[in-house]
Formats: structure tokens, C-alpha cells, sequence
């Protein structure tokens, strides 16, 4: 059809959508929609699909200003660009930093998108509804520099602030490929900040001057809080692991535990010491969790926090975490001469790149004596200052 007024005018609707090329341009066309609209179309054919770019609509656009419009669009698609493609790139460019974090979110663990999101309402929070593609290098070492100053030597704040960059990298990493960006700009950290992405080490652990004050003062918590904690103390579990504990994790009779879906991905395998056994004989219930609560819904669920008993402590000058038994519990591995390979075992600990420890893996009832050393040791911690504690006789 020779496209001009008369002829376009003259096209009717029909009951589903219809294409009209015109004459002496194969690739210029226009889409007549059962309501009646009519629209300019680019067709043409690009690695052996029909490739289809909307122009306008008739009559707002003219015949002539089609033709126009058209042609440079031709024009790229002969040379082999994808011009929709190049399109949804440029317009995807502009997604929002809390869009790309959504992305992110649902690949990684629940327990990672928990800190994302404290990222994402903390620290990033002014970047959250700008283009992501307009985070500059500068920008990220202003940041970075503006979270850390004053508190150079602190290691909660420069943690927070590397947390907020690493998980600023990995957001921008994920959606990297889709919208054609760059390498990311925390990369000015690894020349401007050395050693900005490794974390503040952390030392601190209970021993044998602090030990039995700890336990003293846990006494005036909630039996389950005051639990939760010994748990922790003496099989060097992860926090999260042990909140999410379920009864049908632990064999009583085999006097073993099994946690299918832990941090690093690997089963949590370990004995359970008398000590172990003791506390969750004072725990016992019904329930589906170990450690457990009832939400606003009245519904029984995992526990969800324990920074109130935290802070607790803190108030009767006991500076305590989940994370400082789980290094006490490998100092002592280490104190009684255990082997190295078990005592990882005990806490799942991993490292893909040591060959060795293909080979260094270990039965329940092998790990059983250095489990059982390592508590024995820990309760002579908690003895200490004549607290009388008589966990194997409650076992």
C-alpha cells in the first residue's frame, strides 16, 4: 500500500490486530489495534527474528514523519544493532539502587537479607531511589570515608561501613550483566582504603576470670534465654543455628545432633556432651523449636532475638555475645592439644581451599571424646569462684 492520508484514513479495524507495509519500504509499516488506533511501525529481520520498533501514532505522527523517524532506525538495524535491546538497556540504566537491592535479595539466605536491608535503611539510605548507575567512585569513597571517620580505630563502625560496600559490590555484581554497567565503584577502595574489606578481629571470649561471672548473672534470665546461651557455650554452635533449632534436629538416644541447612551450606553433624544433654532437658516442650515464642498472632515460632538478656548482661558488667563462646569453644579445642580437623568439624567450619580437609572428616562417634573434653573444659570455666554446677548429674 502507498502510505498517504487517503489510504491510511481508509484502513478499518478488524477483530484482532493487522499489520500494512508500505510500498518501496519493506521495513516501514503501520499496526491498525480492533479498537481503531493505528501506529508506525519498524519491521526487520535481525539474526533471523523479526525484529518490531514502534514510531508513533497516526495520525498525531504524519506519513512523512514516519518515514523520517524510520529510517535511522533502519538504518541500526542493518548495521546489526538490536534497537529495542539497546533501548531496555538504556531505560533499565535508570533503575533505583532499592530496586537492584530487591533483585539481590532473594539470593541470598534469609539471615543475609536481614543485614542487606539494615544496609540498605542505614547506611545507603540517601542513594536508595537514585539511578544506580549514578554511583561514582568519588561518591563511594565519600561515603565509605564519611561512615569510618572519628571511629578509624573502632571495629563496629569500620565493620558497618564495609558491610554496607561489600554489599553495595555484590548488588551491583548482581545486576551488572542486565544493565550493562561498569565494574563496580567500590573497586576505588581496594586502591584508595587497603584493607577496607577485611573485618576487625574480634577476640574476645569467656575464660577462667570471667567465665563463672557469666554464669552467675545468666541465672536471672528467662529459663529459655539462660538456655540458649549455655547451648551455645558448650557446642560452639552459630547464633541462628541454635534460634532455629528444631526438636527433630537431636537424637536423645544417640546423643547427636543434625542441622541440615547451616551458614556455609554444609550439615552441622556433632555429639552431644552431657553438659548439652543437661540443657536441653531443662528445655524440653512440646513444641515444634527448641528455643521458641509466641508472636503478636499468637502463633508459636523460632525465636527471633535475644538483645534485651544481651544488654542485660551488659548492665552487670558482663560483655558477652553467641559469637564469643563460639571462639571460646575453639580456644579450648586448641588449649587441650585437640586435632585441628575435628575441632573444625565440631563447629563446621570449611575452607574450600585446604585439600586436606576432604580427607580430614570425622564419625559422631569419633568426634565424641574431643567434644566431651572441650565441655569439660568449658565447665570447669563456669566452677570457677565456687558456683556449684552439676550438669552431668542432671543429664
Amino acid at each position: 500500500m502507498i502510505f498517504n492520508k487517503g489510504n491510511l484514513d481508509s484502513l478499518k479495524p478488524r477483530d484482532s490486530i493487522y499489520k500494512v507495509m508500505a510500498d518501496g519500504n519493506k521495513n516501514l509499516g503501520i499496526r491498525i489495534y480492533p479498537s481503531g488506533t493505528k501506529v508506525f511501525i519498524v519491521r526487520i529481520r535481525l539474526n533471523g527474528k523479526d525484529k518490531i520498533k514502534t514510531i508513533g501514532n497516526y495520525p498525531a505522527i504524519s506519513v512523512a514523519k514516519a518515514k523520517k523517524q524510520a529510517q535511522p532506525i533502519i538504518d541500526q538495524y542493518k548495521a546489526g544493532i538490536d534497537v529495542k535491546e539497546a533501548e531496555r538497556i538504556e531505560k533499565a540504566k535508570d533503575r533505583t539502587l532499592r530496586e537492584c537491592f530487591n533483585n539481590y535479595l532473594p539470593t541470598v539466605k534469609p539471615t543475609t537479607q536481614k543485614d542487606v536491608k539494615r544496609a540498605m535503611s542505614d547506611g545507603l539510605s540517601a542513594w536508595l531511589d537514585n539511578p544506580i548507575k549514578d554511583i561514582t567512585e568519588d561518591k563511594v569513597l565519600k561515603k565509605y570515608d564519611a561512615r569510618v571517620k572519628g571511629n578509624e580505630h573502632t571495629n563496629p563502625a569500620r565493620n558497618r561501613a564495609r558491610l554496607e560496600m561489600a554489599y553495595l559490590r555484590s548488588v551491583w555484581n548482581t545486576n551488572k550483566k542486565e544493565l550493562n554497567l561498569d565494574i563496580s565503584p567500590t573497586s576505588i577502595l581496594n586502591d584508595e582504603r587497603k584493607g577496607w574489606n577485611k573485618a576487625g578481629q574480634k577476640t574476645r571470649r569467656l575464660d577462667h576470670e570471667t567465665a563463672s561471672n557469666f554464669y552467675t548473672e545468666i541465672q536471672k534470665l528467662s529459663k529459655r534465654d539462660k538456655n540458649f546461651f549455655l547451648l551455645i557455650y558448650f557446642t560452639g554452635m552459630r547464633a541462628n543455628e541454635a534460634k532455629n533449632l528444631k526438636w527433630e534436629y537431636i537424637d536423645l538416644n544417640n546423643k547427636s545432633l543434625t542441622i541440615p541447612d547451616t551458614k556455609n551450606g554444609k550439615p552441622l553433624e556433632i555429639p552431644l556432651t552431657e553438659q548439652a544433654i543437661a540443657v536441653l532437658n531443662e528445655v524440653k516442650n512440646s513444641g515444634m523449636f527448641v528455643f521458641s515464642q509466641v508472636n503478636r498472632q499468637g502463633e508459636i515460632t523460632a525465636m527471633t532475638s535475644y538483645s534485651k538478656s544481651v544488654a542485660n548482661l551488659k548492665k552487670n558488667s558482663v560483655l558477652w555475645s553467641p559469637h564469643d563462646s563460639r571462639r571460646g569453644f575453639i580456644v579450648a579445642g586448641g588449649v587441650l592439644g585437640l586435632n585441628s580437623y575435628m575441632v573444625k568439624q565440631l563447629v563446621n567450619h570449611y575452607d574450600r581451599n585446604d585439600v586436606h580437609a576432604n580427607y580430614q572428616t570425622y564419625t559422631i562417634a569419633e568426634l565424641r571424646p574431643a567434644a566431651k573434653k572441650i565441655a569439660d573444659y568449658l565447665e570447669g570455666q563456669l566452677i570457677e569462684n565456687n558456683n556449684v554446677i552439676e550438669f552431668k548429674q542432671r543429664a
